[in-house]
């Protein structure tokens, strides 16, 4: 009966030791899984900067594109402008000459 006792006795502490490295084992696996998640985050973190830097950028380069865009715009409709009113307000040299003798008698008061 002795034997028995003792034979008990080992088992019982052979399942005690191995709940305890259950435990320890259990308690570094959700350490790692905590490490794992911190790093993911991380990781997370320096990609969604990373995404809105490249997004800031490229609404930079659309801005300035945008930009230039409008100023050749703006100097093309200037150019033909320019072009309609010259082929609108064409003198020849008789008015001309006319509308400059115009401009000196105004200017000289006569």
């Amino acid at each position: 009966m002795a034997s028995f006792a003792a034979h008990m006795r080992e088992l019982i502490e052979e399942i005690l030791a191995a709940e305890e490295q259950g435990s320890r084992q259990a308690a570094a696996a959700k350490a790692r899984a905590l490490e794992i998640k911190g790093e993911a985050k991380k990781k997370a973190a320096a990609l969604l900067a990373a995404g809105r830097e490249e997004a800031r950028a490229a609404a930079d380069r659309a801005a300035a594109e945008a930009g230039a865009a409008a100023l050749r715009e703006k100097a093309a409709l200037l150019e033909a402008a320019s072009v309609e009113i010259q082929n609108k307000v064409r003198l020849d040299d008789g008015a001309k000459s006319s509308a400059a003798a115009e401009v000196v008698r105004k200017v000289l008061g006569l």
